[in-house]
């Protein structure tokens, strides 16, 4: 979440004084590595680097791992979408950067990324998703994972919810704060976008 800031040279690593460094150079081993530091790094400037599909997708999930800014980005990435759906390898690619997807993102599951995505990349989606997720099940694919992703993502509304609110209005009660942490997940997708237009804590938690 946060711009890579540790070095970038073997060199750097050592627990050395600058004198020492210097009076042990031709002994320390030493070599610069290539960061891709992706949280700098501009959508388009990825979009322009000659890459599959795949690859431009995986980078771009990655950078946008935790964010709710993700669907938005592969709505933006339909072709690349499209582009993999329409061979068999593609899928298997498809399918394994979207559960990486489900596993990381606090704010979508499987439901969600079907339902939007569906209307843009094509409706047999659905069932490739549904198909592919049958075959982990019956690998033996812990389902306790899906209800840790689910707790995951019912935890990240609350705290995105209660972020909002303090930002938009002030430090909150008590009861506002019990009443958003005890909410069902539709309830805090309502008041969510009620905040949008509300100019008070009436507005968004009104019956």
């Amino acid at each position: 979440t946060r711009p890579w800031n540790a070095p970038t040279s073997l060199l750097d690593l050592y627990d050395l004084s600058h004198e020492a460094c210097r009076d042990l150079a031709e002994h320390l081993l030493s070599f610069c590595f290539v960061l891709d530091d992706l949280r700098v790094t501009d959508d388009h400037d990825i979009d322009a680097r000659a890459l599959q599909p795949a690859s431009r997708l995986a980078l771009g999930l990655m950078k946008h791992c935790k964010s709710s800014q993700l669907l938005s980005y592969l709505l933006a990435h339909a072709d690349d979408i499209r582009a993999l759906h329409a061979t068999e390898h593609g899928r298997d690619w498809l399918f394994v950067l979207f559960s990486y997807t489900w596993h990381v993102n606090s704010y979508i599951d499987r439901d969600t990324l079907v339902r939007h995505l569906a209307p843009v990349v094509g409706p047999e989606l659905e069932h490739t998703m549904l198909t592919y997720g049958q075959k982990l099940d019956k690998q033996g694919y812990d389902r306790g994972h899906e209800d840790g992703r689910r707790d995951g993502r019912k935890d990240g509304q609350r705290a995105l919810l209660l972020r909002q609110l303090t930002r938009r209005f002030g430090a909150l009660p008590p009861d506002i704060t019990t009443r958003v942490e005890q909410a069902s997940p539709d309830q805090l997708e309502h008041w969510g976008d009620r905040i949008l237009d509300a100019t008070s804590l009436d507005d968004v938690f009104a019956t």
